[in-house]
């Protein structure tokens, strides 16, 4: 028989408690004559893989044991998900048990994402509440995903704490991209090296004292800026309508870029009526000259510029007159032939 693997007592009854056919393989794959002596090694090396993988699962679940009777507090994950057996839910799941739940539980936490809620009632009322109510929250960046961008401006709003992971090579977007994110490379050894990084962030974030002075964000930083420029304290600034109101104004500007520019999805997107009076919106800044210049290459060509020029911001809108009647794409045309893009242009009548 060929050298003998000797299992003492612990390791037998580890090897009880896993996956009985995993163990049948193992121990026939040790006992059989056909394998040569080589294949030794590689039995030590499986037994011991599972022994201790086996030993830090019933690590956790001490932990799990000896937590039981204290009220372990949520940790709510902001993540991606993705459908159920997606590579991004496969990540998501296993980011969590490998990384998440082992460091949190060391910190009187357990992690919560959004799809582990089984509470019932309405989910996004309760995802709210979760982000904004939770002690301890952690964001994953990776994917930039749509939902978990919303959900941490939610937290950012309220002034709360949060901590960011994301996967290496994510591209953080501007606003963000400040804020300490700690970067992780999805595999074993990354799991390693994120967990004592991870948990000394949480210890971090739970020694820091609460207060609108401790707070740095995105979201709170502006309305700062904002307070600041009011000549207030920050104390008595009305965060929720600062942040109304700049959002109102972002929507306005949104709305007048919309109206502005034209829709180049659109294979026909100029009318075939014809006019004589349009309006012209150039990009640039033009003096007097430039104007008279224009006017005059205009004329030769049956058109002029009406009075008053309207500039704004790097932009300028005419007014102009045909002597015939002419389509919006001829007055496009004709504006790319003497070496002008517009920006749009509008038959008025």
């Amino acid at each position: 028989m060929h050298a003998s693997i000797k299992l003492n007592s612990t390791k037998l009854y580890l090897l009880i408690h896993m996956d009985k056919f995993r163990f049948m393989q193992i121990y026939y794959l040790h006992n059989s004559r056909k394998y040569p002596l080589y294949l030794t090694g590689f039995l030590h090396k499986t037994i011991n893989r599972i022994i201790m993988s086996k030993i830090k699962e019933e690590s956790i679940k001490k932990i799990e044991d000896n937590l039981k009777d204290k009220s372990l507090k949520e940790c709510f994950v902001i993540t991606p998900i993705g459908k159920n057996g997606s590579l991004t839910f496969q990540k998501t799941e296993g980011l969590i048990n490998s990384v998440l739940k082992p460091v949190l539980l060391e910190h009187g936490f357990f992690p919560l994402p959004a799809h582990h809620i089984d509470s019932t009632g309405s989910i996004n009322k309760q995802i709210i509440d979760k982000i904004v109510n939770c002690e301890l929250v952690i964001a994953n960046l990776t994917e930039i995903n749509p939902n978990v961008m919303y959900e941490l401006a939610i937290r950012h709003s309220f002034g709360k704490k949060v901590i960011t992971v994301a996967e290496n090579d994510t591209k953080l977007p501007f606003d963000v991209i400040d804020q300490r994110t700690l970067f992780y490379e999805d595999s074993m050894l990354g799991a390693d090296r994120l967990r004592p990084a991870l948990s000394n962030a949480i210890a971090t974030i739970l020694k820091e004292p609460s207060g609108i002075k401790n707070i740095s964000n995105p979201i709170y930083d502006a309305v700062k800026q904002v307070a600041a420029i009011h000549g207030l304290p920050t104390e008595q600034q009305d965060a929720l309508s600062i942040l109304m109101n700049r959002l109102d104004a972002m929507d306005a500007q949104l709305n007048a870029i919309n109206q502005t520019i034209p829709n180049t999805r659109e294979p026909n997107r100029y009318p075939t009526r014809n006019y004589t009076t349009f309006s012209v919106m150039l990009p640039g800044d033009f003096n007097n000259d430039e104007l008279k210049k224009l006017n005059k290459t205009l004329q030769d060509f049956g058109f002029s510029i009406n009075p008053p020029v309207d500039k704004r911001d790097q932009t300028l809108i005419l007014i102009i007159s045909s002597n015939f009647p002419a389509a919006v794409s001829e007055v496009r045309d004709l504006f790319l032939k003497i070496g002008y893009r517009p920006n749009r242009i509008s038959g008025l009548s």
